[in-house]
């Protein structure tokens, strides 16, 4: 890939002077707090244990919540590294990080205190605040004169099954090659180039896997990696990456923790190609997906080749009107064939386990 590119976002980063943002929602002030469950059942260390996706969903809104409302006083958030740009609005003093790798944990080995535990089966509870990302977020080191579509793959280790919700090779040049006529395009892949300095492995290998040369072949596609490692040492992976999403409201996404990073941007369209996986039991059409900001991100699930084209194309029709993605008339077949509706046998099996958790925390 040319480095033209590289070196045009390296200079607005660079002339931007990017930091943390300030947090717009300052903590509430009360004169009396008569009683408060978080001075009498929550440790001083808030430790979350577990992957990318479950600590979007469901750890750090209640972190937001507990300071929104002044009870982060006296207490640190520790977390994995490189989630510093997720929790923004702590001090820090309130933040650590430990350099271990992410895994999956079990629901009961999962932090109890949090009002979810489970991010495929569950329902919004009050004590939980998600931060506005694409407000404060808002920046134009990556605004551009054509829509900005950013394509999440991974090409890893899942459920010890080898690589199953990845996009292929073939399947991501036409990909590519059709809507680079309607977008800027940037793709993003852990592990198509060293991992940035800052940022926790996860316990999925990744594997081996020839998409540089795909996207590479394609001169005006941004490569994500590649301007993250040449900015800072590195360092910045997850700031540069919520910078990049607030400007944009299209992704397609492998399925996985990547879609409730995507998710937690207002307004956006998530396409995601999804083989295999729990979320359409529940998540996609009725969980968390629906919560993560307002408004709440449209969600298409592609199950095949063909219908991720499909989507992909009907992106490339669509417009952003107001705070959200409008799509074409024409298009509502298409769209009604993705929308994530769970079968009858999927939404027993949802409440099923809805009703084992809450008997589990009973």
């Amino acid at each position: 890939m040319s480095n033209t590119l590289i070196n045009h976002f390296l200079a607005r980063l660079n002339v931007a002077n990017i930091g943390l943002p300030m947090d717009p929602v300052p903590p509430l002030k009360f004169a009396k707090w008569k009683y408060s469950f978080a001075d009498t059942e929550l440790p001083k260390i808030l430790e979350f244990r577990g992957e990318f996706g479950s600590e979007l969903a469901c750890f750090l809104p209640f972190v937001y919540w507990l300071h929104s409302i002044g009870e982060m006083s006296g207490k640190t958030v520790l977390t994995y590294a490189g989630m510093r740009p997720f929790y923004y609005f702590l001090s820090s003093e309130q933040y650590s990080e430990k350099v271990e790798t992410r895994r999956h944990y079990h629901l009961h080995e999962r932090p109890q205190f949090t009002p979810n535990v489970d991010e495929h089966i569950c329902f919004k509870k009050p004590l939980e605040f998600y931060p506005d990302f694409r407000a404060v977020y808002q920046n134009a080191v990556f605004q551009s004169d054509r829509p900005l579509l950013v394509i999440h793959n991974k090409f890893n280790n899942e459920w010890d099954r080898g690589p199953v919700n990845y996009i292929d090779l073939e399947v991501l040049r036409t990909l590519i090659g059709e809507l680079r006529k309607y977008f800027f395009i940037v793709y993003i892949r852990p592990g198509i180039s060293a991992k940035p300095s800052d940022f926790s492995e996860d316990h999925n290998s990744v594997r081996d896997f020839d998409d540089r040369s795909v996207v590479s072949s394609f001169s005006d596609v941004l490569i994500f990696d590649d301007l993250v490692n040449q900015f800072e040492s590195g360092t910045k992976y997850n700031l540069l990456k919520n910078l990049l999403y607030s400007n944009t409201h299209y992704f397609i996404s492998a399925q996985g923790g990547a879609t409730y990073h995507c998710a937690l941007f207002s307004g956006s369209c998530i396409l995601v190609n999804h083989r295999s996986g729990s979320e359409t039991i529940f998540a996609y059409a009725h969980g968390l997906y629906r919560h993560l900001s307002n408004p709440c991100p449209s969600m298409l699930v592609a199950r095949t080749d063909e219908s991720l084209m499909d989507g992909a194309m009907a992106l490339a029709r669509s417009s952003v009107v107001g705070d959200r993605v409008s799509f074409a008339p024409h298009d509502r077949v298409t769209l009604e064939r993705l929308m994530p509706v769970p079968s009858v046998a999927e939404r027993i099996k949802a409440l099923d386990s809805y009703e084992k958790i809450l008997l589990s925390r009973a």
